[in-house]
């Protein structure tokens, strides 16, 4: 079996690049390589410059060199980067965040925004398009930290996605100690990523739209019993002067 070495930045044009993966595999199992290098990888070029992250080995001081792009983390084995491409993760910090609880997943992005109506490519775009009033980073910290805490009370307590982002909301923005299914839904069906509220993690329009009061008060005292939280949900809960009264 190979041994995985974490190295510094490779900053070199004196290697061979291998175009894909499987030559590279095949190309360690044919030569009986024992140790893989993976890092992060940079070259001049007049041409064509790299930035990106990549796998290394070496056979008779050559090194041989398959370079992939992952803007946040790097993946740590050839099997992982594979596993990850096939399920169309972008990042590697995805991956390594919520591939363990998703191993069943065809298309990471379609579930994603099929779940929580936002996926990484978005978060990306929108770190582009606002490079320059976004701080460095942040957002798609914002949102892996996120979707990995509610994916990982899904799985402990059994909740569906939307249960999640309620749970979610319950343990870390819930302040009333008691409030009315309407305004729960208004006031948590969303987990915002950015401080101008354009980037969400939300609960489906369909769901908003055909919400029934007395599955919300249920669903949520079940959620709060699993998260031995209190909260007074009821109908009859009013807000006055936005101060919650009976």
């Amino acid at each position: 079996m190979e041994k995985y070495i974490e190295m510094d930045t490779f900053v070199s044009n004196n290697c061979i690049d291998i175009k894909d993966i499987d030559t590279f595999e095949t190309m360690i199992k044919e030569n009986n390589i024992s140790t893989i290098f993976f890092g992060k990888r940079t070259a001049r070029s007049k041409y064509n410059p790299i930035d990106g992250k990549c796998f290394l080995f070496v056979i008779n001081s050559i090194f041989y060199v398959f370079t992939y792009h992952s803007k946040y983390g790097l993946y740590k084995t050839i099997q992982d980067y594979k596993n990850a491409i096939k399920m169309n993760y972008i990042n590697a910090m995805t991956f390594y965040s919520i591939y363990d609880n998703n191993k069943s997943v065809i298309d990471i992005n379609e579930y994603l925004l099929k779940e929580y109506c936002i996926n990484e490519k978005e978060i990306l775009d929108y770190e582009i398009k606002y490079e320059y009033k976004v701080e460095k980073n942040k957002y798609f910290f914002n949102f892996i930290e996120i979707i990995t805490e509610i994916e990982k009370l899904r799985k402990d307590l059994n909740l569906n996605n939307i249960q999640g982002i309620f749970a979610f909301n319950l343990l870390n923005n819930v302040k009333e100690q008691e409030i009315n299914p309407k305004e729960f839904i208004d006031k948590y069906k969303k987990i915002y990523i950015s401080d101008q509220y354009e980037l969400s993690i939300t609960v489906s329009e369909t769901f908003i739209n055909e919400y029934d009061a007395d599955f919300i008060i249920k669903d949520v005292n079940e959620i709060l019993l699993k998260l031995n939280k209190k909260l007074f949900i009821d109908k009859n809960v009013n807000y006055s002067h936005n101060r919650l009264t009976f």
